[in-house]
């Protein structure tokens, strides 16, 4: 079934909110229905589709490390060491925040505190 956007009724008068045939409504709805359907399929297809090249390229590498025709420990544990520099970094950078946070805080701390203090000198003297 083909989708069309003609909003109208079978007699060709265009829908208003007066005149809305409710089977004709029902018909279009099911026509969008349908349309979104088909959409879902070619979605799910797709994701299929991903899942086993994903599992394909896993079943491969499985296999070549298995076989050990490759030395792949050099290369984790650069890769690894090169995460934990990142991890630190990021680690350092927080704590760095966390610090001027903290500063930014006890500033307004004090200052609240002075303002405070000033508006109950004046409501003393006043």
């Amino acid at each position: 079934m083909p989708f069309d956007n003609n909003l109208s009724d079978k007699s060709g008068r265009p829908w208003s909110s007066s005149a809305m045939d409710r089977a004709a409504l029902q018909e279009h709805t099911q026509r969008l229905l349908y349309r979104r359907y088909d959409m879902d399929i070619d979605l799910d297809l797709k994701h299929g589709l991903f899942f086993l090249g994903g599992l394909a390229l896993g079943t491969v590498g499985a296999v070549v490390l298995g076989r050990g025709k490759l030395d792949v420990k050099p290369a984790c544990a650069k890769a690894l060491s090169r995460v934990l520099d990142v991890r630190d970094e990021a680690m350092n950078y927080t704590e760095t925040v966390q610090e001027a946070v903290g500063d930014i805080i006890a500033e307004a701390q004090a200052i609240s505190s002075e303002r405070k203090s000033a508006a109950e000198k004046t409501a003393v003297a006043g």
